[in-house]
């Protein structure tokens, strides 16, 4: 049996009489939505203010308005200065403070919920210390939104809440994936690999094949496909194959065998195997499924099926 460990949470109060500090209890309507708010604050704070904590279900997001902060994470700290975006995981240890001699003002919200351990996954990918966003008056009028709702706690507060945060990771995210967009040159490229993989499916495709065809080193054309899609090479190929195995599978009666082969995948078993690790199911279930919800009648094989031995 796995011990919860048990949470850690230091600070100072060094904060100025206006600063606000607002806790949030969740309600049975808000544990239902992607996002509740924990607590929500707005801190003008002088060095020595510190925070520090471990094991703390709760993600916290903070945007500097003034001044300059510190941020430590393990082995690696940051600078965090007017304009920048934090999202910290509390489950982790971290600490931040109010840089020597320096004052730091920020906005802050801690939020859970279903959705928060999927956003802070995909966030993580780009980066772990500071974001910077183009549009910073949006994040500090989300923000205070944020805080004006859960201050005054009128009817539908807890969805409003839930949907900001939601716009602000979502925000964030697209912003990064937007940063790391390839060139123009090799997005171009990129685009007729995609057109290629989607082409040719069923054939053997191997990275330098693609590279090639992209007219872009094998290495350089992995990172910026990667860059591109969020996937690996492999990964996206064997995604498309299996998109085109479930369209099979919805649609006729071939047997799995027929059905791997036509996709480029070399055997009933593998396509089983890859098909349940994305899916969550097996591809009998899978067309078991489809046909039960009333689709359409699959189409008749245009030849004698194989025997389906491999299909559970």
């Amino acid at each position: 049996m796995t011990r919860r460990r048990e949470i850690y949470e230091k600070l100072s109060l060094n904060w100025s009489p206006d600063s606000v500090r607002l806790f949030v209890s969740p309600t049975p309507i808000s544990r239902a939505l992607p996002f509740w708010v924990q607590e929500a604050g707005d801190f003008k704070t002088i060095y020595p203010y510190y925070t520090e904590r471990r094991n703390l279900p709760s993600l916290q997001l903070i945007y500097t308005l003034r001044g300059q902060g510190c941020l430590e994470l393990g082995p690696r700290h940051y600078a965090v200065r007017p304009g920048s975006v934090l999202l910290i995981n509390c489950l982790r240890p971290h600490r931040y403070y109010t840089a020597p001699g320096q004052t730091w003002d920020f906005l802050w919200v801690h939020f859970w919920g279903p959705a928060a351990a999927g956003f802070d996954a995909l966030l993580a990918q780009y980066q772990a210390g500071p974001f910077t966003t183009d549009h910073p008056w949006q994040i500090e009028l989300w923000l205070r939104r944020i805080l004006s709702l859960n201050q005054r706690r009128c009817s539908g507060y807890e969805v409003q809440s839930s949907v900001i945060i939601d716009n602000l990771l979502s925000d964030l995210l697209m912003q990064q994936l937007f940063e790391r967009k390839p060139a123009a040159t090799a997005d171009r490229a990129l685009s007729q690999a995609l057109s290629y993989i989607q082409e040719h499916a069923a054939e053997d495709l191997s990275l330098q094949q693609l590279a090639q065809t992209a007219g872009l080193s094998k290495y350089y054309f992995a990172r910026q496909f990667k860059a591109l899609t969020g996937q690996t090479v492999q990964e996206y190929i064997i995604r498309t194959r299996l998109e085109r195995a479930k369209a099979l599978l919805r649609d006729s009666k071939l047997s799995l065998n027929d059905i791997a082969f036509s996709c480029g995948i070399h055997s009933a078993t593998h396509l089983i195997k890859l098909f349940k690790a994305r899916e969550g199911l097996t591809p009998h279930q899978y067309r078991r499924q489809w046909q039960n919800t009333g689709g359409p009648p699959p189409r008749e094989a245009l030849q004698p099926a194989l025997p389906q031995s491999e299909e559970p």
